[in-house]
């Protein structure tokens, strides 16, 4: 009997290991692009398309929210990570990259999601992905010129993921493998080429050793400024990547610090009517003021983190919010301080991918809109990480004590584009 309880025990410790990979792994869909080779037919006589553009389209959650990508050279293959929530989507090939004269015959209405062919369908519990969303041209007989050609604008096809983000000569092109920052006075949402897909559970901090930062130049969708970072209590949030309503932690290393903004030049002036829409519905709201500087950063519990070596997520500057309203009870909130059960009380910020000192954006596209929340009734409260929390970030170390839960910030799509 000691034998049996001991086996479960071990079995219950090992789970959410088991389970943790899964967590990693963004929400994507992946497929090729095949030059047929006269039998109609996806095989292996068939050549790779490269350089060949994938548009995917939401249909229902967030109707119309675009993610793009690149087949690669050799290969024909592209891999697009979407939004991490239930949603159809329609894949089809915008144009870009196919060879003059050729036509799409798999699938037979030339795109999935197209009647009568059904739409890409991810959701929980296990439909994170879809494999195999292949597309078959005919009339195509020399892809070659194809892929040299592609290779002579775009060196590796991974790199970027739109035309947009390659057409931009950026001085960190030869540093950044996978996203490269788009360097611009006034950054301007385009085609959405990666969008920012994880949720973040941000707390409350009550302890912060950071001194006052000063003239820290910002440039965003709604305007270029100056800002400082001067309020005594500096430090106001930290954020951990999390997984919503049955989705796990993600382990990715990629948190957000929030800097309190003190000051701004010129002064801001409010925007109304600006639509949120995002996986809890539509939203309408004013842009009020910007209020904290998010800065991916470094976090463990155990001592001072060694400094990011390559952010994956943008800098945001956050902008109090009004005139919005969205209630939803008992939420399950993962992150890597546990599991929560919240609601969601209303709409406190929109934070927006921002140009810090002229560094880039690496998706203009990059929003999250953070709601209130309170711990349901009748659930655990969270009791914190039980000591101290390190941080570093390139404003640099800092030691946190992270009190409560206070809001839950969720990838969206800001429209219509807001012009400085």
């Amino acid at each position: 009997m000691r034998t049996l309880r001991t086996l479960a025990f071990l079995l219950a410790a090992l789970s959410p290991m088991l389970a943790a990979p899964t967590a990693a792994r963004a929400w994507h869909i992946s497929g090729r692009v095949l030059c047929d080779d006269g039998d109609q037919t996806i095989d292996a006589g068939d050549a790779p398309l490269g350089g060949v553009s994938i548009l995917i389209t939401a249909l229902t959650v967030v109707p119309g929210a675009t993610f793009a990508g690149t087949t690669g050279a050799g290969t024909g293959a592209y891999d697009v990570k979407v939004a991490d929530y239930d949603e159809d989507y329609r894949v089809e090939l915008p144009g870009a990259g196919i060879p003059a004269g050729a036509t799409v015959i798999a699938p037979s209405s030339g795109a999935y999601g197209v009647p009568p062919v059904a739409p890409i369908h991810l959701g929980p519990p296990n439909d994170t992905s879809a494999a195999n969303v292949d597309f078959l041209l005919a009339n195509c007989t020399d892809p070659t010129p194809t892929a040299t050609a592609t290779e002579t604008a775009t060196p590796t096809a991974t790199t970027t993921r739109t035309p947009t983000i390659t057409a931009t000569p950026t001085p960190t092109a030869s540093t950044t493998p996978t996203r490269t920052p788009v360097l611009t006075a006034t950054p301007t949402p385009v085609h959405t080429p990666e969008v920012f897909a994880s949720h973040f559970q941000c707390y409350e901090v009550d302890r912060t050793t950071r001194a006052p930062i000063t003239g820290v130049s910002v440039v965003d969708r709604f305007g270029a400024a100056t800002v400082d970072l001067a309020n005594s209590t500096l430090v106001k949030r930290l954020c951990n990547p999390a997984g919503v309503n049955g989705a796990g932690a993600p382990v990715g290393p990629d948190h957000l610090t929030g800097y309190v903004i003190s000051a701004r030049a010129p002064r801001f002036t409010p925007i109304t009517d600006t639509t949120v829409v995002n996986a809890f519905g539509t939203t309408h709201l004013t842009v009020v003021r910007p209020i904290l500087l998010m800065v991916p950063s470094a976090k463990s519990l155990a001592g001072p983190p060694a400094p990011l070596d390559q952010p994956s997520i943008d800098h945001f500057q956050c902008y109090v919010v009004r005139n919005a309203r969205t209630r939803r009870s008992r939420v399950t909130v993962t992150d890597q301080f546990g599991t929560m059960t919240l609601d969601l009380k209303r709409p406190s910020r929109l934070c927006t991918a921002v140009d810090k000192r002229n560094e880039g954006i690496l998706n203009p596209d990059d929003n999250l809109m953070c709601y209130e929340v309170r711990t349901s009734s009748g659930t655990r409260r969270f009791t914190g990480p039980g000591g101290p929390v390190y941080i570093d970030n390139q404003f640099g170390p800092d030691t946190l004590k992270v009190t409560r839960p206070t809001e839950l910030c969720v990838p969206s799509v800001v429209s219509p584009p807001q012009q400085p």
